[in-house]
């Protein structure tokens, strides 16, 4: 599966892509524990890209599929840049999770928007989904900025996360 925007591509995993994962996860303004000027708090520690293209590889085969974990290329030379996920397993019929992440080179591109759009449209026009999640660091204020532009509203807040909802009208 495809999904295409102007200036992106989203494409399911590949083995190959495990290298590109794991060098922005593991810059320093990426994994920053506290965010400072010019930087966002995401983890504490990488997090592991073979796993995550193994997992992405894995939801792809599932039938009836629930999850989808995409791989964001530019659309001009295939670059990866990050990735994006839709994730229905362990919410009731008609909601799923969302998320990103992107490569911090490209941070305030307006591609974290692009595909994220693209997975809110997704998720209303081909699953039929009602409403979509995303959850952020408290910190992550770049997040929280793009979410409520987007339209979503702060719903929850636990000490290391916030969740973020949107209600999807089905076209």
């Amino acid at each position: 599966m495809i999904l295409v925007t102007s200036r992106l591509t989203l494409r399911e995993a590949a083995s190959r892509d495990v290298a590109a994962l794991s060098t922005y996860q593991r810059d320093r303004r990426y994994l920053a524990a506290r965010a400072s000027v010019g930087e966002r708090a995401h983890y504490a520690e990488p997090l592991d890209a073979a796993g995550i293209v193994e997992q992405a590889r894995r939801w792809a085969t599932e039938s009836p599929r629930l999850n989808y974990q995409f791989i964001v290329t530019l659309a001009a030379g295939g670059s990866v840049i990050g990735c994006a996920g839709l994730r229905q397993a362990g919410y009731p019929p008609g909601e799923a999770e969302v998320g990103i992440e992107l490569h911090p080179d490209h941070w305030g591109s307006g591609y974290a928007r692009e595909a994220l759009s693209r997975l809110v449209d997704f998720a209303r026009d081909d699953l039929t989904l009602t409403q979509v999640s995303a959850f952020t660091t408290p910190t992550n204020r770049r997040a929280h900025n793009l979410l409520q532009r987007m339209g979503f509203s702060p719903a929850s807040s636990l000490h290391h996360e916030i969740r973020f909802q949107l209600e999807l009208a089905v076209t």
